[in-house]
């Protein structure tokens, strides 16, 4: 059951339940004016593989024509977490940070959807202006075959900018 309203005040609220393992409840209230939509996203709730992912806190949103900006979401389950920080602007300039921690790629990888089965950990930043924007980051890949077993670790630094990319990774098997 899902609701929502849209005019000069903005609100979604409900659940949805996509399957018996897949569950989702979210709060979101703000307002909207000429071309600028703002909200607090107060309730962000994920079932899903047996975890439930909640807000650590309300997140505030802005949207505008060419711009997003998101202040202080942070999703967890356990150990786990999404956190995205920052403003991305198509004209101007840009600084947005997104971290993961624990993410399951299992599933991802059973749906072919991703090549490899693991455990995703990193940070990655993409910041600077419109016309050189650059990206930066650390990720690291716990990789598992299909049925649970660890098998190794690929960490990897990336730096992209318009002059191109480097990359910095290692690989590393448990066994062997």
């Amino acid at each position: 059951d899902l609701t929502g309203r849209y005019d000069s005040l903005v609100s979604l609220q409900g659940t949805v339940v996509v399957n018996d393992d897949v569950r989702l409840a979210l709060g979101l209230e703000g307002s909207a004016s000429s071309d600028t939509t703002a909200a607090e996203l107060r309730r962000l709730d994920l079932v899903e593989g047996g975890r439930t992912w909640r807000l650590r806190r309300p997140a505030r949103l802005a949207v505008r024509p060419n711009v997003v900006q998101v202040n202080g979401f942070d999703l967890s389950a356990g150990d786990r977490h999404i956190a995205v920080d920052g403003v991305f602007d198509r004209r101007d300039s840009s600084d947005i940070t997104l971290r993961f921690a624990g993410l399951d790629l299992d599933a991802l990888a059973e749906a072919r959807v991703v090549p490899l089965a693991g455990r995703l950990d990193g940070t990655v930043r993409l910041s600077g202006p419109a016309a050189a924007p650059s990206i930066e980051g650390k990720i690291a890949l716990g990789v598992r075959r299909r049925g649970g077993e660890d098998v190794g670790r690929v960490e990897s630094e990336l730096a992209w900018t318009r002059t191109g990319l480097r990359v910095k990774a290692e690989a590393t098997p448990l066994e062997g």
